[in-house]
């Protein structure tokens, strides 16, 4: 997330000057989308290994839309700030979200986990691993 929000800020920062802003958009490309896809695979990872099989489906539904709701309300309050202030000053604004999810996985426990719980294993995973699976539960 860290890297992110780094990248995240050279949009903010991106001058008007052709050459210049297009270098800062591409540091921004290269930090953020590869650091978000990390993330994304290890918190859906983490999601994946201590959520129930049965429950799973409706706890990345939730996930998916309470990101998608965050995204909505981040849109409405962007576009407000940038009719009334500025578009640059949205986008700092924007990037000013990165260090409050920063301070939020600081402050969690998900900080202080050295290993995925491997006490609820799917199914498939066992069988990758080469587990028997008994064919009822």
């Amino acid at each position: 997330m860290v890297l992110v929000t780094i990248g995240n800020a050279f949009i903010a920062l991106t001058p008007d000057a052709a050459l210049l802003g297009l270098v800062c958009l591409l540091i921004q490309q290269l930090l953020s989308d590869s650091s978000l896809t990390a993330f994304d695979v290890v918190a859906v990872s983490i999601r994946q290994a201590t959520v129930d099989d049965r429950s799973l489906g409706r706890v990345g539904a939730s996930f998916h839309a309470l990101a998608l709701a965050a995204m909505l309300l981040g849109t409405v309050v962007g576009g407000v700030v940038a009719e009334v202030v500025s578009v640059r000053a949205a986008l700092v604004v924007g990037a000013l979200g990165g260090p409050i999810a920063i301070a939020i996985l600081w402050f969690s426990a998900i900080r202080r986990m050295r290993e995925v719980p491997g006490g609820l294993r799917s199914p498939a995973a066992a069988v990758i691993a080469g587990e028997d699976v008994p064919l009822s539960e």
